[in-house]
């Protein structure tokens, strides 16, 4: 019987899976890899924490400070 696969995920799990498919004789059919969104930065992290201590402060209308 011949077995075809199909991974989800091109990675460097999905590279483990594809090798260790076909070590076990496993044809590989297709690799299939999804964009995703850039991871945040650190940068982005602080004003979001800005906010969010803004609001947890309750002092109304606040001016979040800008790095420059």
């Amino acid at each position: 019987m011949n077995l075809k696969a199909i991974v989800i995920g091109a990675g460097w799990a999905g590279e483990g899976h594809t090798n260790a498919l076909r070590y076990c004789g496993v044809e590989v059919a297709d690799i299939r890899g999804e964009p995703h969104r850039p991871y945040l930065t650190f940068y982005d992290g602080w004003r979001y924490q800005e906010a969010i201590d803004a609001i947890r402060s309750g002092r109304g209308w606040y001016e979040l400070p800008v790095l420059t």
